[in-house]
């Protein structure tokens, strides 16, 4: 009997270590495959940016009617936050983005994103645009 009840022991012992080990291993390949941190999730990328659309199809002084393009400021404001993260705070400025609409009180619209998130993130200021301060933030974890 007591070599019966050491091999049941062994037996036991085996397979409690066999369920202990596959567990530690599980927990291991979660943590390694688990989704890494993004390292530039407060790196600011603009998607668009567009000064002056309220004042699309509107008339100018010279009789000439507005064509007012969606995204017309997204190069100029993607510079100027170009490698900013956590926050890119500036003055809006028609002389460095440009007079879409002559003669019209322009707003601005941005849209960005923060790192890898495909979430788009928006702002609008509301005309007149020129010279107010914006600031675009990505949002903590």
């Amino acid at each position: 009997m007591p070599a019966t009840l050491g091999r049941t022991l062994f037996k036991v012992t085996a397979a409690l270590a066999s369920v202990l080990a596959s567990f530690w291993f599980t927990l291991k390949i979660l943590d390694y495959s688990g989704t890494p941190e993004d390292p530039n999730a407060d790196l600011i990328e603009v998607t668009e940016a567009t000064y002056g659309m309220n004042c699309q199809g509107s008339l100018r002084s010279d009789g000439r009617v507005n064509q007012v393009k969606a995204g017309n400021a997204t190069d100029v404001i993607s510079r100027i936050c170009t490698k900013a993260r956590e926050s890119c705070a500036f003055a809006i400025d028609v002389n460095q983005i440009g007079d879409s609409a002559p003669g019209c009180s322009k707003d601005l619209s941005i849209s960005w994103r923060c790192g890898a998130d495909v979430t788009d993130h928006r702002v609008h200021v509301a005309s007149e645009a020129h010279s107010k301060t914006i600031s675009l933030i990505c949002p903590g974890p």
